[in-house]
């Protein structure tokens, strides 16, 4: 049997730039694309702490929204070889591992060589013929460091061989009894390889998934609240919540802001931490929020301390707080593009649209005990107005219901950047936020 040690990604190396010019027409299995017509999307991958510890990145090209089916799974990996946006893979995965799918021209002609094999795992896909070639080919590009998992494992499936030589196998819940999964797990333990669950749609289904023995996690089940009725918010999350609206107000001024870190130590002290990262590059140290306010903005000032407000009404996961800034971003982007005149309004109704999964309650329920704009209510709960028709957009792209994807009279490229400028931009307070602010609530 050969040795497959589980991968371990912390120092990664420079890479060369990989990037194709954004006019040059590119081939792939799947036809001409090109790098502008491509959209993309990465889902995170979570250990059993719920850490996001990779993302599969998920691409659709044209023929994608013809044949839904086909979409994100055709020849991803060939698409991010040839057409990867905006240079850097790195900024959309924060320096995680990213898992790609291949088809099986792409790995019997072996155009992984175009990935840098310590940045990728490569998805093989679960109807792949196994023969000497396929076989012989797999470990060739072993040889060169790249390292495979096996897709959408099923209960009739016999890939012994292809067990042998993957560091990774995604079992598709949508396949399996959940009875069976413990079995699934006692009857792979000889092998090498971790055991992701993928399709993971609720929390009573990734609980099911870690008694298991699984190690790893996919799906959407952190956006979905475990819904508890006929209990009161606790007044501190309706306090911070009254915070959060009143901070983003249009006409807020800058004694409100003010007051509101004055009476709060430790509030404070975060903004400081934050003012003075070198992310914002900072050549003179904040240490007052006057200096804050000043130097940064009142806006900006108030961006974060609602972020940070909203860090304390709830103990779920990091990566859920990483989701309501991403949307909060990109429904932003999507009102600054489109020249919408309230662009605040965006973002605090993408920033809110997770609560009733950080707060396991209803939206209704959340929306009822906020002083929120009739705008923001009608968006939140029935995803109506302008902004209901950013978050669903947003929404969309999140799950790769690529049909769906629009806004307004924006094209597919201007609606992917908003998409890739609110990831990054996410990404980098979010790490910061999980440097110095964890989330929980305020003792």
């Amino acid at each position: 049997m050969p040795t497959n040690a589980a991968p371990v990604r912390h120092d990664f190396q420079p890479k060369e730039d990989r990037s194709i010019p954004e006019a040059e027409a590119l081939s792939s299995p799947t036809g001409i694309v090109r790098p502008s017509d491509v959209l993309f999307r990465r889902q995170p991958i979570y250990n059993a702490r719920l850490d996001v510890v990779g993302y599969e990145l998920l691409f659709c090209g044209d023929h994608d929204l013809k044949e839904p089916r086909s979409a994100d799974r055709g020849a991803t990996a060939q698409l991010l070889a040839d057409a990867f946006i905006d240079r850097d893979l790195d900024s959309v995965t924060g320096g995680k591992p990213a898992f790609v799918n291949a088809t099986v021209d792409f790995l019997l002609k072996q155009r992984v060589r175009a990935l840098p094999p310590h940045q990728v795992v490569i998805g093989i896909p679960e109807d792949i013929r196994v023969d000497e070639q396929l076989l012989a080919s797999i470990e060739q590009m072993r040889l060169m460091g790249y390292i495979f998992a096996l897709d959408n494992f099923g209960p009739s499936q016999d890939r012994a061989q292809l067990l042998e030589l993957v560091d990774y196998i995604k079992v598709d819940l949508q396949l399996w009894d959940t009875s069976q999964l413990t079995s699934v797990v006692d009857d792979h333990r000889h092998y090498q390889a971790r055991l992701l669950a993928d399709n993971v749609e609720s929390k009573e289904e990734f609980e099911i998934c870690k008694g298991a023995g699984f190690e790893l996690f996919q799906g959407f089940f952190l956006c979905k609240p475990g819904v508890v009725r006929g209990q009161r918010s606790p007044p501190s999350q309706l306090s911070n919540l009254k915070l959060i609206q009143d901070l983003r107000r249009p006409d807020v001024e800058t004694k409100e802001v003010e007051a509101v870190f004055k009476t709060d130590a430790l509030l404070t002290y975060k903004l400081f931490r934050l003012s003075n990262s070198a992310l914002y590059g900072r050549r003179h140290r904040i240490d007052s929020v006057c200096q804050a306010l000043r130097h940064l903005g009142l806006l900006r000032v108030a961006d974060w301390a609602s972020i940070l407000l909203l860090t304390r009404i709830s103990d779920k996961p990091h990566a859920l707080l990483s989701m309501a800034l991403v949307r909060a971003m990109m429904c932003e982007s999507l009102a600054k593009t489109t020249g919408q005149p309230s662009p605040d309004k965006f973002f605090l109704g993408g920033l809110l649209s997770l609560m009733d999964a950080m707060l396991d309650r209803p939206m209704e329920e959340v929306a009822a005990v906020l002083p929120l704009h009739p705008d923001i209510i009608e968006a939140l709960v029935e995803r109506g107005g302008l902004l209901g028709e950013a978050i669903r957009c947003v929404e969309s792209y999140e799950r790769g219901v690529w049909q769906q994807v629009s806004y307004l009279s924006l094209g597919r490229r201007e609606i992917k950047l908003a998409y890739l400028d609110a990831v990054r931009g996410a990404d980098k307070l979010a790490a910061k936020l999980a440097d110095d602010c964890p989330i929980g609530p305020a003792s």
